[in-house]
Formats: C-alpha cells, structure tokens, sequence
C-alpha cells in the first residue's frame, strides 16, 4: 500500500488555505482553519519555506504567500519536501542503497514495480494545488 505521513496531508491543506487567499496567511489562521496542531504546523510551513513552495511575509499582515502559482507546484513536489525521496518498494527510492530482497539475479518485480511508481509520480505530477483549490472550492460548503 502507497502510504504518506500526516506531514504530507497538513502540508497539502495548508498550501489550499494559502492559495485560496488573496493575502498572506498566518499559522494561526491555518491553525484555526485545519486544526493543525501549531508547533507541527510551523515545521511544516519552515520546510516548505525552505524548499521554495511558500515566502514569508513579514509585518502586521505578515504571514505566509505561495512562492509560485499554484498550477506550478505539484502533489509530487509537496511529497519530495515532505516525505524525500519516493520509491514504491525500497530498491526504487531514488539515491536508496536498498538491496533487493529476492535472491533472483535481477529481480522479476523491478520491473513491474518500476512501471507502476512511474504511472503513480505521474499521476501526482499532474494534480496541482491550483486543482486542489478547485475541487476546495466545490465542495459544499458544510465540508469546509
């Protein structure tokens, strides 16, 4: 199973809330909005500032501005800042020294494994906030 920490999931509905605003966000708006707890939410916001997805923005109405438009940062991005390298199977992660774990000369699985990560980093290559912000926006209200 493909699974992802909560860093990714927090991450994710925080860069909604600040693509959804016209103006800079604080962590305490997001906090209020997604109930992230703050001190997670503020490592959260510090990695993404520094791998370039979000700017800060200082003063009274200070806060946090994507740093790119929302249909240039991907799904797949958020990951990588997030979770690092992504592999399906451990000997697939990029710059992994995993060793497979069948004793067959080449492993009849890699390729198998190989095509289905490459159609799923695909997948989320294509989903970007701007397209999270969209499906946001048609939700019922009640779910928000």
């Amino acid at each position: 199973m493909l699974k992802f920490t909560i860093k990714t999931e927090y991450a994710l509905k925080s860069l909604i809330h600040i693509a959804l605003s016209d103006e800079p966000v604080s962590s305490k708006q997001i906090y209020e909005k997604e109930g992230i707890p703050i001190a997670f939410l503020e490592q959260i916001l510090v990695r993404l500032r520094r791998k370039g997805l979000i700017k800060s923005v200082r003063g009274k109405k200070g806060g946090y501005v994507l740093a790119k438009s929302p249909k240039e940062i991907s799904v797949f991005d958020v990951i990588n800042v997030m979770e690092g390298p992504y592999g399906i199977v451990k000997c697939l992660v990029p710059g992994g020294e995993a060793e497979c774990l069948f004793s067959l000369t080449d492993c009849v699985l890699k390729d198998v494994w190989n095509t289905v990560q490459a159609e799923v980093i695909s997948i989320l290559k294509k989903i970007t906030i701007e397209d999270l912000t969209r499906r946001y926006l048609l939700k019922p209200s009640q779910a928000r």
